[in-house]
């Protein structure tokens, strides 16, 4: 190669650098289950579409602390949270039920502590909740179930069991009356166990999908135990400085997922539709502004 082509073709690699270092990049993230595969989709996808913009995909993490973590190195750019993770998981606060309290502590300690913003809720809570099937009985709330005869065999999900505003605090407000152990289970293995009256109550969240078709009944929570649990998009404030049209782009989201389209989204995918493809239906049939 002569010294003029070297040159040439060291010009054209400069420039394709600066281009890649120029062209705005987004990575979001998720958690591993499958509400928040569609959520990470709905997001994604949309700024694509709006933004014409690179999204990435990375691995989903197995907790709130791992996606936290992952935010705040640059990892990933934004994921979706809700609102008692971050002050119960992330800020290590005890359990709240006051929505006004919760949401003014998590933004203003993830502005001034963590550099994030916290968006406006996407529309729906996806607070913990006991839900009971068909042949229980014809009771509506927690306080109504600890007045029937006998026990209770009772089936959550991992993260209902494990979290300290879940199965404890369960316990704590109700002293429910169990007959075993309680049986861990995903979403497909909870829905099947309720189904074929494995289990009689399950611990889990208002959204699930396992609530999409009436079948099954969400008991109300009468002391108020479980927290507001508003999903939201959780974003790096020099990420929304390195990308301007961002904010405005992703709040064109808020208020626009209600928790019975959530419940049907996850209901879709549980039942084996890929995530991208529930999610891209979502947005055709949503109601989303186009930027100026």
């Amino acid at each position: 190669m002569t010294a003029v082509l070297r040159s040439l073709a060291a010009i054209v690699l400069l420039g394709l650098a600066a281009c890649m270092r120029s062209s705005p990049r987004l990575a979001v993230g998720c958690k591993t289950t499958t509400e928040q595969s569609v959520l990470r989709e709905v997001i994604a996808l949309h700024l694509e579409r709006r933004l014409n913009i690179e999204v990435s995909r990375p691995s989903a993490f197995l907790s709130s602390q791992l996606a936290h973590q992952a935010l705040m190195l640059g990892t990933i750019d934004l994921y979706p949270e809700y609102f008692s993770n971050a002050f119960v998981g992330i800020l290590k606060l005890p359990p709240e039920t006051d929505r006004g309290i919760i949401t003014t502590r998590v933004t203003e300690h993830y502005r001034s502590q963590f550099r994030l913003e916290r968006l406006s809720p996407l529309g729906f809570d996806a607070r913990f909740a006991l839900a009971a099937g068909p042949d229980t009985g014809a009771f509506t709330s927690i306080e109504e179930a600890l007045a029937q005869p006998g026990a209770w065999r009772l089936g959550t999900a991992p993260e209902f069991q494990e979290r300290r505003d879940g199965f404890p605090l369960l316990m704590k407000s109700y002293n429910l009356k169990l007959s075993g152990p309680v049986r861990a289970l995903e979403p497909p293995q909870l829905i099947k166990a309720l189904r074929e009256k494995q289990i009689d109550l399950a611990g889990l969240r208002e959204s699930d999908g396992l609530l999409a078709d009436g079948a099954f009944r969400v008991l109300k929570d009468g002391k108020n135990a479980f927290g507001p649990a508003d999903a939201a998009i959780v974003v790096r404030q020099d990420t929304l400085q390195r990308i301007p049209e961002l904010r405005r782009a992703l709040e064109e989201l808020s208020g626009k997922i209600q928790i019975t389209t959530m419940r049907a989204l996850n209901r879709e995918v549980e039942g084996g539709r890929p995530a991208a493809t529930v999610a891209s239906e979502f947005l055709k049939q949503a109601s989303l502004p186009g930027l100026q």
